[in-house]
């Protein structure tokens, strides 16, 4: 099953993944009543391939960075969503099953990282003392006693 090509007029702005031509990622936040059908073309203006700033900084200005480095085509070729996880970007149960056992055995790897020491540090931390003996009591699982 592959994503139908869809023209800029056809792709939501709060319910598709537009935002990224690397991730899947949807704008966030609750769309505004009057706002909720509104498309991607609706960002650019008038008859133009050019972005509305003033659109987006007064629609979307949490995702302004992420909507300008999006280089719109000047020849008004019809953008088409793809699943990333796919050489094609055809999405396929296989592929799904894929990234899913990928993401599981990166998650199942051990962390490198180097924990800090929070039992010998808690009376280091420059903080009230209340709050170092709360830090103490939580780190020993003696709250409640």
């Amino acid at each position: 099953m592959g994503w139908m090509a869809r023209s800029r007029e056809d792709i939501n702005v709060w319910d598709d993944p537009w935002l990224s031509h690397c991730e899947q990622l949807r704008t966030f936040g609750l769309a505004p009543e009057a706002l909720q059908s509104l498309k991607v073309s609706d960002l650019f203006l008038p008859e133009s391939s050019e972005w509305n700033l003033k659109k987006i900084e007064l629609t979307l200005p949490f995702h302004k960075e992420q909507i300008l480095r999006l280089r719109p085509s000047k020849l008004k070729i019809i953008d088409e969503l793809v699943w990333l996880k796919a050489p094609y970007g055809e999405y396929s149960t296989r592929s799904c099953y894929l990234t899913l056992t990928e993401e599981n055995s990166i998650a199942a790897l051990p962390t490198q990282s180097i924990a800090p020491d929070w039992l010998s540090n808690v009376w280091n931390i420059k903080t009230s003392e209340k709050i170092k003996v709360f830090i103490w009591k939580f780190l020993h699982d003696v709250l409640y006693q």
